[in-house]
């Protein structure tokens, strides 16, 4: 059976560290990664209902100016 130093791997771990993370980050792809997990219907169900809150607090507050059916401003 073999023996294991655990000083010693410690040691060769934390020498290599830097340079495996910056190997990993080089690898990423740039920007956030894509959700790819469907959403739980509830977890979609309350999403809808915080937006269209935002979107009516928006309209009572006039920071949305609605031109016709398709065009309208949104003032942040």
């Amino acid at each position: 059976m073999r023996e294991w130093d655990y000083e010693r791997l410690a040691r060769e771990i934390d020498e290599r560290k830097a340079e495996v993370e910056r190997r990993l980050l080089a690898d990423r792809p740039p920007g956030r990664r894509l959700r790819t997990r469907p959403r739980d219907p509830e977890e979609q169900a309350l999403l809808d209902r915080i937006c269209l809150e935002k979107w009516r607090e928006a309209e009572r507050s006039g920071k949305i100016v609605i031109f016709s059916r398709n065009e309208w401003y949104y003032e942040p």
